[in-house]
């Protein structure tokens, strides 16, 4: 199967691989987050895109359309390993994933799943556009926010 490569001003966004996860660098063990979201793709064909500097060609983290079994609906995320790299690459990122989400997978609307203390996620959806959605539900075993996209398409 082919897999999508998306690209932006900065970033190379893909499907990722092992080695691009914290948890299968060298020193590290460990393996959060790694299988659910390879079985995501290889499931759905489509999941979070790991998202490569084009500077450095590092995997700074992911970002993109998420629904794995289970969740209550589609969910947009974007998760960086190093918090101190998320400002511009993560608006960047969202803007990408979100237009792939509409236009490849036709959803039309999604939510993002936010940490309480998450004060740059927050400020990210507000940016885009997202609105608190104080009825939704939360995934099983989550506490956080619900930001709801009700248009996915750019204004």
């Amino acid at each position: 199967m082919r897999y999508p490569v998306l690209e932006t001003d900065n970033l190379f966004l893909r499907k990722p691989l092992p080695q691009d996860f914290p948890s299968q660098r060298p020193g590290t063990s460990g393996w959060q987050g790694l299988v659910p979201v390879l079985g995501h793709w290889d499931t759905h064909g489509f999941g979070p895109f790991a998202l490569i500097c084009k500077n450095t060609d590092l995997c700074l983290g992911l970002a993109g359309p998420y629904a794995p079994a289970g969740w209550p609906e589609g969910e947009l995320v974007c998760h960086f390993w190093d918090s101190g790299r998320d400002g511009d690459f993560a608006r960047e990122a969202t803007l990408a994933t979100r237009e792939f989400a509409a236009g490849h997978l036709g959803w039309r609307g999604c939510v993002s799943y936010v940490g309480f203390a998450n004060r740059a996620a927050i400020a990210l959806a507000e940016a885009l556009g997202a609105v608190r959605d104080r009825f939704a539900e939360t995934p099983t075993g989550r506490d956080c926010f619900v930001y709801r996209f009700e248009s996915l398409r750019a204004a």
